[in-house]
């Protein structure tokens, strides 16, 4: 409420929420422009033939799928990203610069992902244009084609970046998660279509309704738990003591909050971007009979036919542990937190400051960050689950819970951006009611 309040009050507020909306509806716009010398059709057929693909496809809005000139979007980017962040453990001068207090050194890296994004996403541009070229992607296969369309992909991508980074810069939110969830929203209703599709069209009237009424449930469930899991935290009791100037004590109490999701969507982002890039460079070497990636390979999991590439799940959720620790190691230092609150006179009842504090809160953080990677891991397996169970091939169903996964994430993060920059709203609200001073 008080957003839209502010919305009608502060004229900067209004100004910045609508020029990061029309970038966004920009780069929608440029989703739907085709690709010159493309067959359009093409890459639709190699969606349906392997589902893990249609993860990527997702995350570009279905501009893989139409081949658009936003064909590759920000998955450059998002690869880019992660490849930076392992860097980071292998090299402590990039994790130190990551996570620094300056600012210049994180544009530094800021700039070094986004160039690195553009490399990788002419790479994945001329490999896709030249081999997919030769088997039907290209109207015209010729050595220009293949870099002109190249370019062209090369140059949308390149374009949600900097755009991406733009809105995050001088706007509200942060740009690429923005983009990101925009294109996933832009995805569902084809999903739906897709889904429908798959599981109902064909039933009795009174089935339809059943069925239909039966997934419309399902949906709610996962979005209600990722709403939990994303709000959920445990706080941690401190009582902080200062002394004055006559030696009373005075004492207040505060809370170390520990959130059952820190990462938020990074976690399955990386994950399910991981498992995917084998997949995709299996697809572009046309080595399909490869066995090790069929555990990688989604559309093979939790099926009475294959079940023994359901083992492939455990590296999915292996992954989602490890990104859930790792993203949390370097955001929350409970040696730090402990000289903190050493510093300040704070402490944990029951427990003495120093080691024993820091080993409290990593004690108390490991068991937190356990159930948070296991919902997420519960969540995003779920759909791959039934998908598996009910014997469909529907990538829409089966990316069902990341997709959910990240756009509440995006959302949820997007919400606090603007609660907090509405705050003098919410005096002025006071402010008007009850005046400025109280007697």
């Amino acid at each position: 409420m008080l957003i839209f309040k502010a919305l009608k009050r502060d004229i900067e507020f209004r100004k910045k929420c609508m020029i990061t909306l029309g970038i966004l509806i920009l780069i929608r716009i440029f989703c739907s422009i085709p690709t010159l010398g493309v067959n359009a059709e093409y890459f639709k057929t190699i969606l349906q033939e392997n589902t893990s693909l249609g993860f990527l496809n997702t995350l570009t809005g279905n501009g893989l799928s139409s081949l658009s000139v936003m064909a590759l979007s920000i998955t450059p980017y998002i690869t880019a990203s992660i490849m930076v962040q392992l860097l980071g453990i292998c090299f402590p001068k990039i994790h130190e610069m990551q996570y620094s207090s300056m600012k210049d050194d994180r544009d530094k890296i800021e700039k070094a992902t986004i160039i690195l994004g553009f490399f990788l996403a002419f790479t994945e541009a001329i490999a896709m244009s030249a081999v997919f070229g030769k088997q039907g992607l290209l109207i015209k296969y010729t050595w220009y084609w293949v870099l002109i369309v190249a370019l062209i992909w090369t140059a949308g991508a390149s374009i949600a970046s900097v755009l991406g980074k733009y809105i995050t810069d001088n706007y509200i939110g942060n740009g690429i998660s923005l983009i990101l969830a925009m294109n996933i929203f832009s995805s569902y209703l084809s999903d739906s279509k897709s889904i429908y599709i798959t599981l109902i069209e064909g039933k009795s009237d009174t089935g339809k309704i059943l069925f239909g009424l039966g997934i419309f449930l399902f949906f709610l469930l996962l979005f209600a738990l990722t709403v939990l899991l994303q709000e959920s935290e445990k706080d941690i009791s401190v009582i902080y003591s200062q002394k004055t100037g006559n030696g009373k004590n005075l004492t207040h109490d505060d809370v170390i909050p520990l959130k059952l999701c820190p990462g938020s969507v990074v976690p399955v982002i990386f994950t399910s971007t991981i498992m995917t890039m084998p997949v995709l460079f299996v697809t572009l070497t046309n080595k399909h009979e490869n066995e090790f990636l069929k555990y990688l390979d989604t559309s093979y999991w939790f099926t009475s036919t294959t079940p023994k590439y359901t083992a492939g799940a455990l590296i999915y959720v292996g992954l989602v542990f490890f990104f859930t620790f790792y993203y949390t190691d370097i955001t929350m230092n409970p040696v730090e937190i402990a000289d903190n609150l050493r510093k300040s006179a704070g402490i944990i009842p029951g427990i003495r400051p120093g080691k024993e504090t820091t080993e409290f809160l990593k004690k108390e953080r490991k068991y937190i960050l356990a159930i948070g990677a296991f919902c997420l891991a519960f969540i995003a397996l779920l759909p791959f689950v039934i998908n598996g169970i009910l014997g469909t091939s529907s990538s829409s169903l089966s990316f069902l819970g990341t997709s959910i996964i990240i756009t509440v994430g995006v959302v949820h993060e997007t919400m606090t951006i603007l609660n907090s920059m509405t705050m003098n709203e919410k005096y002025i609200e006071k402010s008007e009611k009850e005046g400025l001073f109280r007697a």
